[in-house]
């Protein structure tokens, strides 16, 4: 049946239309042609409306869809972008990470493109500023290479939505503590836009997202009800030297809550250095709980769960 009601629509004025050069092409580009492809091929704007209304083909960022096989929607995307915004487009921001290997949810299309191309898609956040962005082949086209991708998605972002991407670029280790300028070089300008968000991108890096965890504790300790908390509670060796630097301490029960952020633990020898603190403060007696900040920001109840857990175990403990 479908067969039969695509080609009522394969002809036009009496000629005969090659479908099969069309879908060849698409299947190439990830499923999308141009409207100029398809004109080069035959298919006059009467003909593209005709299927198009019939339901036999698609459209899309300004292109067309054909066929009906599955297919990578990032790398359609790609296809769909370079077809309509030109070779110069760079795509960027969360589909240039997952083409990289990344996994995010994020669908907001991001393209960079230069400032006198005037074409607008409602779909594509479009990006025309002059920052150099480092770029790699893709699929179809070049693609903003990590750091400048997340930067990008950053700048297109909800406030509320940044630490967590802060986070993801330095566990990605795109973004390193006291190596951020050469990447944000560009975008913290005088006038540029989202020049304060950038700077404060740096100062969250290069304090560690440890600093932005730690300002999530208190609110939570003060909900345990427990009290007699301490922050950067000095712990001393036999011999009164600073063994370690606790986080938070209760130390009438010996109990601690460190902090992991991501920046802080930027590279092997610092998680291996930090491995080798641990077992001095358990070697001490210390009963240590360990938190991230997506944890402290996704999980707060459970945390506040696990901390009342913990102290009525030291309670127990301490009793016996």
């Amino acid at each position: 049946m479908a067969t039969a009601r695509a080609a009522s629509f394969d002809h036009d004025g009496g000629m005969s239309l090659d479908t099969s050069a069309v879908s060849q092409l698409a299947a190439r580009q990830s499923g999308v042609v141009s409207r100029h492809q398809a004109d080069e091929l035959g298919f006059n704007r009467a003909a593209v409306r005709r299927r198009v209304e019939a339901g036999l083909w698609g459209s899309y960022l300004g292109c067309l869809v054909v066929g009906s096989q599955p297919v990578d929607s990032d790398r359609r995307d790609a296809w769909a972008v370079r077809l309509r915004l030109g070779p110069e487009a760079v795509l960027t921001g969360a589909t240039a990470l997952r083409l990289t290997g990344w996994n995010l949810v994020d669908q907001r299309l991001v393209v960079w493109c230069p400032a006198n191309q005037h074409s607008r898609v409602s779909e594509i956040l479009l990006l025309r500023d002059a920052i150099h962005r480092r770029t790699r082949r893709g699929p179809a086209g070049s693609i903003a290479l990590p750091g400048d991708a997340l930067l990008d998605l950053i700048r297109v972002a909800n406030e509320s939505e940044v630490p967590a991407l802060v986070d993801l670029g330095v566990r990605h280790r795109v973004f390193v503590p006291g190596n951020m300028s050469p990447l944000i070089a560009d975008r913290v300008g005088r006038g540029r836009d989202g020049a304060q968000r950038m700077a404060a991108i740096v100062e969250q890096v290069d304090g560690g997202t440890r600093s932005a965890a730690e300002r999530l504790v208190p609110p939570l300790l003060k909900r345990s009800r427990i009290r007699g908390w301490v922050a950067n509670y000095p712990l001393y060796d036999a011999r009164g030297q600073v063994l370690a630097e606790l986080d938070f301490a209760l130390p009438e029960l010996a109990l601690c809550i460190e902090i992991d952020g991501h920046a802080f633990h930027s590279t092997r020898d610092d998680f291996e250095r930090d491995r080798v603190r641990q077992n001095l403060i358990v070697n001490r007696g210390w009963l240590v709980l360990r938190f991230t900040w997506q944890r402290l920001r996704d999980e707060p109840d459970v945390v506040v769960a696990e901390i009342r857990a913990a102290v009525a175990l030291r309670r127990r403990q301490v009793a016996a």
